[in-house]
């Protein structure tokens, strides 16, 4: 008797014990998720040639965590141009879109940031994914009327596009206007975010994009030129 009463307190135990340890997993689960730092960067559009009626729009990682960029050279997410400036994979590529097409860029970010910590910032976009959310962003464009065709960049996490992407759609109407993403990756394609896309651009035409993965200004321009977007000079 005694025997079976302390087994019903062993099982009794671990199951406290279990609970326990499943609300401080939920509990620091929603401290990563809605946590992060305010954002407090300049975002605004920086304007491209003057009568340009495209606009290179990205996400990139370096632009929404707390990073010096100064401090990253070394690191696999980061790229320096011939003169010595660094930026995010994604922005670096953006760049050299708006080299190419004279366009205007813009860089979306969240209201909060993401985490220095790779592992910290993976949780986060994976639960954003899963759960198809639409964070919160700041600094946006009044509007997106004079623009005929969106370039859209972004890294690839969790094999799609970040949710991010998705919250700037919702905030416009793209009717009739040209998507043509391009994006960063580890191994998946630009596809990736395709879904994403056509889900968040009702009315418009998403093209067939972009792998820029380690490319260069004469790659992208070429690629422009093959599709149509640019003409030969």
């Amino acid at each position: 008797m005694e025997e079976k009463t302390a087994k019903k307190l062993t099982v009794k135990g671990l199951l406290k014990a279990l609970l326990v340890v499943l609300l401080i997993l939920v509990i620091i689960s929603l401290i990563i998720f809605f946590g992060g730092k305010r954002n407090t960067k300049d975002n605004a559009v920086i304007k491209g040639e003057s009568d340009t009626k495209s606009l290179v729009v990205y996400f990139s990682q370096a632009d929404v965590v707390d990073l010096d960029k100064t401090d990253a050279v070394s690191s696999a997410s980061m790229r320096t141009d011939n003169g010595g400036n660094v930026y995010g994979n994604t922005e670096y590529v953006a760049r050299l879109f708006q080299q190419a097409t004279g366009a205007d860029l813009y860089s979306i970010q969240t209201n909060r940031l993401y985490y220095k910590t790779y592992a910290l910032t993976a949780y986060r976009a994976f639960w954003e994914e899963k759960f198809n959310t639409r964070p919160k962003l700041t600094g946006l464009p009044d509007n997106l009327d004079q623009y005929d065709t969106i370039y859209v960049g972004f890294p690839v996490w969790w094999f799609n596009a970040p949710m991010p992407i998705g919250s700037f759609f919702e905030e416009y109407d793209v009717n009739g206007k040209t998507i043509v993403p391009f994006c960063t990756n580890q191994g998946s394609g630009v596809d990736s975010g395709y879904e994403l896309l056509k889900e968040g651009c009702d009315g418009a035409t998403v093209k067939e994009g972009f792998n820029g993965n380690d490319t260069s200004l004469d790659e992208v321009t070429n690629w422009l030129k093959s599709q149509g977007y640019i003409t030969e000079e």
